[in-house]
């Protein structure tokens, strides 16, 4: 049309109304280049104006829509919606102004509305600002974000989230975050100015902490550093207390409880209790704690008690060996059987008796009283409250920690794997024999013992099969099919002893954890165990055909045919080879890897479908 026309040709370049000095000569400024251009007239449309009124703060455009038939539309700012911008939108109008000392640095600004709910958080619109510290510092960004539903909630809890992040070349850092409340939130236009200081990342934390700024006028400090589980403190220059065990003579438990008491003179005694998964022949745990504690019990299998440590000093660590001397015996041990009928009132009278008997005794327990054995061979009880729950010293809900005791053949911090996934492989025999970050040479004797024989299998496998191969080389044994049969499944075998071989190394790496890449994981998943099965059922079928044309030589006589059989045995070999790929392609299909969190753990299982 005229008008697309005209606007296409409008010469965005201008001649400026006043000339400011240059260094260049008077004659380069003194050409004129004059320029005809081609006007194209636009025809005079008196209810264009009107429509622009209608539009209200909007762009009006008209719609071609055929016939030279327009439709007429707007397309509204965000401040307001409708089919002519009539109605006002409900929002937040924000000015933000971003200051920062590196100028050297660029940040991405996301600026979120969002309403605060009780366990989450509902983003209801954003904008994202690129922010070029050397460029934009003196920018003053006005942004609009809206409510997602019209009208607001006026019940909810809105605010604005700005995160900022830092570009890197191949990732983005998390740098700092504000959060401003929303005042007057029955407004339906709510205008904020705020100016936010990005800090400059200092290495305030120690020990690999990562440093949070903290935009809080009622604190302290502005910031906070989050630390690893292993330091603690403002900056984490503290070590945690760590309480290692280890397990010693005591009998295998799938679970055990750590019991740390601590004990105040002016108020009863606090009880914090781990629950701590143990794995398959796993004998030593390690704790970093950040509770202080004068007493720590170890539980086994609910009935057995052993006290590992006793002192007034909480500030060390401790490492403890767990031995059967250790176990806090019930009373039920100590006494006999009439005052073990006896009401536990009348019972407890003669409690210091017991440690006065057994001098060795450190601790001893009925249903609801630990006792300790004094240097003076007095019993100091305390209730242990057994089998009930306890409250928290500050908190009227404890957090508590969820494990699953598995059946047999079940495994998994949920118990949410089935061994007979495993099928029979060396995953399914060797998996939990092979300890994690340890060196083959740390290993258990069992691995290493199969270390062994799988090496001397390969080699004497490699020695029969490269002289099996040598010999059926010979044309003159294989004149007949089964010379052909006999020379495949010596190749077929020196090549099973192989792929079984690097099966066992490339089984004790990934269980090791000394390889986790994914890839590398999933290649040997898909890849060794149904090539083995292929493998085999191959060197099965070359045995069955060497028997059948045996049994067909005899029947025949000196009427068995040589050259038919060699051309058939080479056909057949063929058709093998393409069987047995063909019939066993679906285990890689169904091979896949399960991550087990709580064993740090990668399994190879096999998962069939319902209708296999």
């Amino acid at each position: 049309t005229r008008e697309e026309q005209f606007l296409c040709n409008i010469n965005r370049s201008f001649n400026p109304i006043v000339h400011y000095f240059k260094l260049t000569s008077s004659s380069s400024t003194t050409n004129i280049q004059n320029k005809q251009g081609v006007i194209y007239p636009i025809l005079n449309r008196p209810e264009e104006s009107l429509w622009a009124l209608k539009c209200n703060r909007g762009l009006h455009l008209r719609q071609s829509i055929g016939d030279n038939q327009f439709f007429r539309i707007c397309l509204c700012p965000p401040s307001y919606y409708g089919n002519e911008c009539r109605y006002q939108n409900q929002r937040v109008s924000l000015t933000l102004s971003v200051l920062t000392e590196d100028l050297n640095t660029n940040y991405i600004l996301l600026v979120m509305l969002i309403n605060n709910d009780k366990d989450k958080q509902e983003i209801h619109s954003y904008e994202e600002i690129i922010h070029k510290s050397q460029y934009d510092c003196p920018i003053k960004y006005n942004i609009y974000l809206l409510y997602s539903s019209r009208p607001k909630v006026i019940s909810n809890n809105y605010s604005i989230r700005i995160d900022v992040f830092t570009p890197r070349k191949n990732s983005i850092d998390y740098h700092a975050s504000w959060n401003l409340p929303i005042p007057f939130i029955f407004l339906p236009v709510n205008r904020l100015a705020t100016q936010i200081n990005v800090p400059i990342k200092k290495n305030i934390c120690k020990n690999g902490g990562t440093y949070i700024p903290i935009n809080d006028d009622n604190s302290n400090n502005n910031f906070q550093c989050i630390c690893t589980e292993y330091f603690t403190g403002p900056t984490c220059e503290q070590s945690r207390r760590k309480l290692e065990i280890s397990l010693g003579d005591i009998d295998q438990s799938s679970h055990i409880f750590i019991h740390l008491i601590t004990v105040n003179s002016k108020a009863q005694l606090t009880r914090t209790t781990i629950v701590k998964k143990i794995s398959i022949d796993q004998r030593y745990v390690s704790f970093n704690l950040t509770i202080e504690f004068h007493l720590v019990f170890i539980e086994v299998n609910n009935d057995y008690y052993y006290l590992i440590y006793s002192s007034l000093n909480n500030n060390l660590s401790i490492i403890k060996r767990i031995h059967s001397s250790d176990r806090c015996p019930s009373y039920e041990e100590l006494f006999n059987l009439t005052m073990i009928n006896w009401h536990p009132l009348r019972r407890v009278k003669y409690y210091h008796d017991v440690c006065n008997k057994y001098k060795e005794l450190n601790c001893y327990f009925d249903e609801s009283l630990m006792c300790l054995c004094t240097n003076e061979y007095h019993a100091n009880c305390f209730n242990l409250k057994r089998y009930k729950s306890y409250l928290c010293r500050h908190k009227p809900i404890c957090p508590s920690t969820l494990i699953c005791i598995c059946s047999n053949c079940y495994y998994g911090d949920r118990c949410q794997y089935y061994a007979e996934g495993f099928s029979l492989s060396l995953d399914a025999i060797f998996n939990f024999e092979i300890k994690r970050y340890i060196s083959f040479i740390n290993q258990p004797s069992m691995v290493t013992i199969c270390a062994i024989l799988t090496m001397i299998m390969f080699i004497l496998g490699f020695l029969n099969g490269s002289l099996s191969i040598i010999t059926f080389y010979d044309k003159k044994l294989r004149e007949v099919g089964c010379g052909i049969y006999l020379l495949g499944t010596s190749i077929i075998s020196l090549l099973i002893m192989s792929v079984f071989a690097l099966n066992f190394w490339l089984l004790f790496i990934a269980q090791s954890n000394l390889v986790i890449n994914s890839s590398f994981l999933l290649v040997r998943c898909i890849t060794i165990e149904p090539l083995l099965k292929i493998l085999f059922s191959i060197t099965n079928w070359l045995n069955t055909c060497v028997a059948a044309e045996r049994s067909l030589t005899i029947h025949q006589g000196i009427h068995f045919n040589k050259e038919k059989s060699k051309r058939i045995a080479k056909k057949i070999f063929l058709f093998l080879i393409i069987f047995s790929i063909g019939s066993n392609i679906h285990e890689s299909i169904h091979h896949q890897l399960l991550d087990d969190i709580e064993e740090e753990r990668t399994w190879c299982q096999v998962r069939y479908s319902s209708i296999m």
